[in-house]
């Protein structure tokens, strides 16, 4: 039986699809605002945004081993 889709999934569906159709409308357009976006982050927060990333890359690893760890297939 499927469960209902919960806000926070159906507002990042609502996202992507405008993310990804501006993408296929108007390319250079997105591609410009997207360059701004990254500018502006790399350079108000620099070492800092990247540290973050890093650290949340890791952990996203970290969890994602773990799940992989817990759920083998096959024998033990």
């Amino acid at each position: 039986m499927l469960k209902k889709a919960k806000p926070a999934f159906s507002i990042s569906v609502g996202i992507m699809l405008v993310l990804v159709l501006l993408g296929i409308i108007l390319p250079e357009g997105l591609e410009s605002v997207t360059e701004t976006i990254q500018v502006f982050i790399s350079d108000k927060f620099g070492w800092y945004y990247l540290i973050l990333v890093t650290l949340f890359t890791i952990i996203c690893l970290v969890f994602l081993n773990h799940t992989i760890r817990k759920n083998q297939i096959g024998r033990s």
